[in-house]
């Protein structure tokens, strides 16, 4: 997912404009002008004193606070000794991102009825103490809260939709609620919040549709998708985005919620997470789509061997939920190259001779995960988990095909293979159970 700044105070010149030139300017509220701290340690310019309780920063209510796709919520800050809970940024009837009475770091959403969210161990947080913290919701897949960049707690989201910030607007270091019950206590430094921009990421669908090789010119990518595709070819952009969100956050949580070892299942994910974030902001810059970039390859081999290890019930919704996305198929390849003659300079790689390589139709990122289908074949029945599975790569031979298809080599291999007649994504699992095929 892409992450759009929506606006950031670093307090220069002591006052909050914001440094993204989205215009929401913050209305800063304190008795005097000695609580403005210059340099209060290394890498933070400038930063509020909070030492009275109407003190407060307030970004006024605008349309541009609505209709988000999901959200990020950043600050820096080092409380002075509190007995209650203090705030530091809360969204009207929207979010918020505080420190509670037991020294735990919270961040919630509203659902419209009520608020839930993650929240960190008690004592996470010490007086007098500079602190990241780090708060994010993306309604597809988790809600993440970070203290000093390590995750501190994840939460499987119920799927809601971001609510728009009320007519209060946003609140740094006090409750829109009204009264001074929550306002923050000690220095509070930059403070940025960032939403998700889910039409460059339906763009970049695209692209994976129509340049085979994978690389291709976001910017490019977007005038198609908005000025070039049909209703239809839009739909089905869509309808692929969101089988794979939908398919990450199934996947996600039935690890979780079966693992015997969370906290460690959490960390092994944690880790996954910020090195295929690393490969994905490489590769944004050098123009390449990080779904044809075989480094993914050895990470989504170390994840869905993470998931195949955590039980039967993960193995069996991660493969659901890989042929769900794999049914999604690509577009003709009578359209893709009317596309690609369109916009010739759109796909960096050269296309097939003859405009559509079939054995391109599917990204790299489904080399492994057929692998691991493979794995489901030839194994014995009686075994743990559904449908007798037993985990691991199976060795079994498939049996024939009623499309005519090439059946998969005695060794198990998932060779590519000539397609089937028709055209698009066809899959064939065979797996031996006892002595039938």
């Amino acid at each position: 997912m892409t992450w759009n700044p929506l606006l950031q105070y670093d307090f220069d010149n002591h006052v909050a404009i914001d440094d993204t030139g989205n215009g929401h300017t913050g209305i800063v509220s304190i008795p005097n002008a000695s609580c403005w701290v210059d340099n209060p340690v290394p890498g933070v310019a400038t930063a509020i004193r909070f030492d009275n309780p109407q003190s407060q920063v307030t970004v006024p209510a605008a349309p541009t606070l609505g209709g988000w796709a999901g959200f990020r919520v950043r600050c820096v800050f080092s409380p002075t000794a509190f007995n209650r809970r203090i705030n530091l940024v809360e969204g009207d009837l929207a979010f918020a991102l505080f420190v509670e009475k037991d020294a735990s770091l919270q961040g919630t959403i509203f659902d419209g009825t009520t608020w839930y969210g993650v929240t960190s161990q008690p004592n996470a947080i010490a007086p007098n103490v500079w602190y990241a913290a780090d708060f994010e919701y993306n309604p597809a897949t988790s809600l993440v809260l970070r203290l000093n960049d390590e995750i501190v707690d994840i939460v499987i989201t119920h799927g809601d939709a971001v609510r728009p910030v009320g007519p209060v607007g946003i609140k740094i270091g006090y409750w829109p609620g009204g009264d001074d019950r929550y306002t923050f206590l000690g220095l509070m430094g930059p403070v940025s919040i960032d939403t998700l921009t889910p039409q460059s990421d339906l763009a970049s669908v695209a692209g994976k549709l129509v340049c085979s090789g994978g690389t291709y010119q976001l910017k490019t990518l977007q005038e198609i998708y908005v000025n070039s595709l049909t209703v239809a070819e839009q739909t089905q952009c869509q309808q692929t985005a969101t089988t794979l969100l939908n398919g990450i956050n199934a996947v996600i949580a039935a690890a979780l919620g079966t693992s015997g070892n969370q906290s460690g299942t959490i960390a092994a994910f944690s880790s996954l997470h910020d090195r295929v974030t690393q490969l994905t902001l490489a590769d944004q810059s050098a123009g390449v789509d990080v779904f044809s970039d075989p480094k993914l390859v050895p990470l989504l081999n170390e994840g869905l061997n993470l998931v195949w290890s955590v039980s039967a019930n993960a193995r069996d919704t991660l493969v659901m939920q890989a042929l769900k996305l794999a049914a999604q198929g690509s577009m003709p390849p009578e359209r893709v190259a009317q596309l690609r003659a369109l916009y010739p300079d759109l796909c960096l790689t050269a296309p097939s001779t003859n405009g559509f390589d079939p054995n391109r139709s599917l990204p790299i990122i489904f080399g492994p995960i057929l692998n691991g289908l493979c794995g489901l074949c030839g194994r014995p029945s009686g075994g743990e988990g559904s449908g007798g599975s037993t985990g691991g790569y199976g060795q079994g031979a498939g049996g024939g095909s009623p499309c005519g298809c090439k059946t998969r080599p005695p060794q198990g291999s998932c060779a590519s293979t000539e397609p089937c007649s028709g055209g698009g994504i066809h899959i064939h699992v065979h797996c031996d159970q006892g002595e039938s095929t």
